[in-house]
């Protein structure tokens, strides 16, 4: 357990190197973006002005940023499964394959919450310099003191649901992990049976294939559980919810199992030069 407790830490190292310089060019930016902006927009009510532009630009850029930095995480998994000096690290394949995607959902939940600190920073003091919008929060939380009250079962659904919503997403950024890693490991290993073909082309009608048959069985899936009204009403039943997060445990427990067997039988790390 301690050797996995410090490969963990070292991969939630190597995947958080550029963490922060990633952050304060997004909290830069998005004031630079907003000044200039705004510049040419003064009026009596100019602060309120930057400060609702700046919310939303920020808001903005961490959505398309987060999308960036997991294409980031699945390139730096991929690249330690390759990697012959991380693959020596006395440990078992199944733990050091694990490691390697807990450590990329840990540093994306690190990231999305140094984020939300960040927009946190800014609606504070968007609250502390306008005395319009102290008061719009007094309100509204009055309001939501009263709707607590008299509908408070109404509230549990709601927390239900986000409960519900947010196990999908983590369970879905997970498979999109394992599937990128199943896409690599065969790719690979049906390259490693053809010794005398060889090349990026061959090797990329093959990935395609992958796809091709990975993205085939996805549709029969979400078509047998009606997928396309996940969001009908922000959450379907609690039945068809459930049943979607079976299927996508069992969907990541399914490629666990299959790129473990690779990694053991068929992938080999090389040596960086």
């Amino acid at each position: 357990m301690s050797i996995f407790k410090s490969l963990f830490s070292q991969q939630f190292k190597q995947k958080t190197k550029n963490l922060y310089l990633i952050l304060l060019i997004e909290f830069i930016g998005s004031i630079a973006i907003t000044f200039f902006s705004s510049r040419y927009s003064y009026n009596s009510s100019v602060l309120d002005t930057f400060m609702i532009k700046l919310l939303s630009i920020y808001s903005t850029i961490m959505i398309f940023s987060t999308f960036a930095f997991y294409i980031v995480t699945c390139f730096i998994n991929e690249k330690i499964n390759l990697s012959q000096t991380w693959r020596l690290t006395p440990i078992n394949d199944s733990l050091f394959y694990i490691s390697n995607i807990l450590s990329s959902f840990v540093t994306m939940v690190y990231f999305k919450l140094l984020e939300l600190l960040a927009l946190a920073i800014f609606s504070g003091i968007y609250y502390v310099i306008s005395p319009q919008v102290r008061t719009n929060v007094a309100v509204t939380l009055n309001e939501l003191n009263k709707y607590t009250n008299s509908r408070l079962g109404d509230l549990y659904n709601i927390l239900d649901k986000t409960l519900i919503f947010i196990t999908i997403m983590i369970l879905f950024a997970l498979l999109t992990y394992l599937i990128i890693s199943f896409l690599n490991f065969t790719s690979r290993a049906i390259m490693n049976f053809l010794p005398y073909v060889s090349g990026r082309g061959v090797s990329s009608i093959i990935r395609l294939v992958i796809i091709w048959l990975i993205a085939w069985l996805l549709v029969k899936i979400s078509n047998l559980i009606r997928m396309n009204n996940i969001f009908s009403g922000f959450m379907v039943n609690d039945k068809s919810s459930l049943l979607i997060i079976l299927v996508l445990l069992i969907l990541n427990l399914f490629f666990l199992i299959v790129n473990v067997f690779l990694m053991q039988h068929y992938f080999e790390a090389i040596e960086k030069k």
